[in-house]
């Protein structure tokens, strides 16, 4: 139920997501869902505390991973998330730091992803395949 209203971004959502966490604190799915409503709705509002309140479920998350079942999510993947959230929190130095530090496979360094958050992290703009000025 999380899942749906982070699609459809509903923000009746985040009273939902409470309410579950406070009746399942420590389930896997609920903490981890909830981490994810809370970053949309922070990314989209650019609210710091929701994106704080993410982090700290996604730090959790991270603790409860042995309970997930879902095969593509992983600690690679929650870092991931962690350091999106810390970028859009404007604290780039930090999620630079985690992206070297957990960068499963060279993911985030040759990928054409990587060099979009490098360029976001430095606030430089970077050329893309189509355009001979960066854009």
């Amino acid at each position: 139920r999380l899942r749906r209203y982070r699609t459809e971004k509903d923000r009746a959502g985040l009273a939902e997501a409470e309410k579950a966490l406070q009746k399942y604190p420590n389930d896997f799915e609920i903490v981890y869902r909830s981490a994810g409503l809370y970053r949309v709705f922070g990314i989209v509002e650019g609210d710091e505390a929701l994106l704080r309140r993410a982090l700290t479920l996604l730090d959790k998350a991270r603790l409860l991973l042995p309970q997930n079942t879902d095969p593509q999510i992983n600690e690679t993947v929650l870092y991931a998330e962690t350091a999106q959230t810390l970028l859009s929190l404007g604290e780039a130095d930090k999620a630079v730091s985690l992206w070297k530090t957990h960068n499963a496979g060279g993911f985030y360094s040759r990928s054409p992803p990587a060099r979009r958050f490098r360029a976001a992290a430095t606030g430089r703009r970077m050329r893309c395949r189509f355009c001979p000025t960066p854009c």
